[in-house]
Order: C-alpha cells, then sequence, then structure tokens
C-alpha cells in the first residue's frame, strides 16, 4: 500500500445552506473510517481546505466522488503527493469551523484576514492545517 496526501480547497455553492456542512462531516467521517482515511476540514468564509490522506487509490477513488459533490465548485488541489506518514492519523475527519474571531491566526498563513485558500501556498495551507491540528 503506497500512502498518498492530498489537499485541495474548494468554495461553497450559495443555495447550500449551512447546515450541510455538519453533514458533509458526518459522512466524511463514517466512510472514512470504513476506508482507514484520515485527514482534516476547515471551513470559513464560504470556502473549504481539506487534506485526506490513506491508501494512493483509495484517495484518487475519493477526490473523485469530491469532485462531483454539487454542493461545492471552485475545486483546486493545492497540494498531492505520496507520502511516509500520516500527519492527520488521529482523525477520521477532523472539523474546524473558522469565524471572524479567528482573523489574526489567518492572517499567519495569508495574505488577508479573511479565509481564502485558493489565496494561500500549499506550504501555507499544510501549515495552518498542522496548527490547528493540535
Amino acid at each position: 500500500m503506497k500512502l498518498a496526501r492530498l489537499i485541495y480547497s474548494s468554495s461553497l455553492k450559495p443555495h447550500v445552506d449551512h447546515t450541510e456542512i455538519k453533514k458533509i462531516h458526518e459522512v466524511a467521517e463514517e466512510q472514512n473510517r470504513k476506508l482507514r482515511v484520515t485527514g482534516m476540514l476547515i471551513f470559513g468564509n464560504e470556502n473549504f481546505l481539506q487534506a485526506i490522506e490513506g491508501d494512493r487509490d483509495v484517495i484518487n477513488s475519493l477526490y473523485d466522488k469530491i469532485f462531483h459533490d454539487p454542493r461545492h465548485h471552485q475545486l483546486i488541489i493545492r497540494s498531492y503527493q505520496e507520502i511516509n506518514d500520516r500527519k492527520f492519523n488521529r482523525f477520521a475527519m477532523k472539523l474546524i469551523l473558522l469565524t471572524q474571531a479567528n482573523a489574526q491566526f489567518v492572517l499567519q498563513f495569508s495574505t488577508s484576514e479573511l479565509f481564502n485558500p485558493s489565496e494561500m501556498t500549499s506550504e501555507s495551507a499544510l501549515k495552518m492545517m498542522l496548527a490547528l491540528r493540535d
């Protein structure tokens, strides 16, 4: 088995209610446990940043499903790499909900206080996720 980590960003479609975020998390957590996938999902300012880790073939298949999910759009792969060890091994899917109170934290990893992962480097995106992991 070859491990891989995929980090991508996307935006919530305007017609989708925020109650869907919890549903997305619950389904992902349940499915990831079955698939032995680990990761983190960050949501804020109508944007997502997600990392998923696991068997390379499973991650590829999972991203195909994520790509076709009608609740979000503007998907950008921030990074994809084979890895030797997992960074999010304690979580089937950890959920972080950012608010305006997190503005100074977001600014550490971005050019703006507004969470917009499409404007972050892949390195900054991973560093932010690792800071929120613990």
